[in-house]
């Protein structure tokens, strides 16, 4: 069982440095300011909560609040 377990950990991790790579040499990428993984909107929320501001990061984001809620509307009308 833990032979498994290591096999899949080691694909999953290749498999997210994989996409990183993907992402970061992706040339319609090269201008963005935030790449946004929508599975891991857990750690988003938990980043917002702990106070971290995101405006800091999408200069468009400008003085709204700082929660998840307006942070997922503010980049679905982005991305729809």
């Amino acid at each position: 069982m833990l032979s498994f377990f290591f096999r899949f950990t080691i694909f999953v991790q290749e498999d997210s440095v994989l996409l990183w790579k993907a992402v970061c040499s992706n040339k319609l990428l090269a201008n963005v300011d935030l790449v946004l993984f929508l599975n891991k909107c857990d750690i988003l929320d938990a980043k917002l909560a702990s106070g971290i501001r995101l405006s800091k990061y999408v200069r468009s984001y400008g003085d709204r609040p700082n929660d998840m809620e307006t942070a997922s509307k503010c980049q679905q009308t982005v991305f729809t």
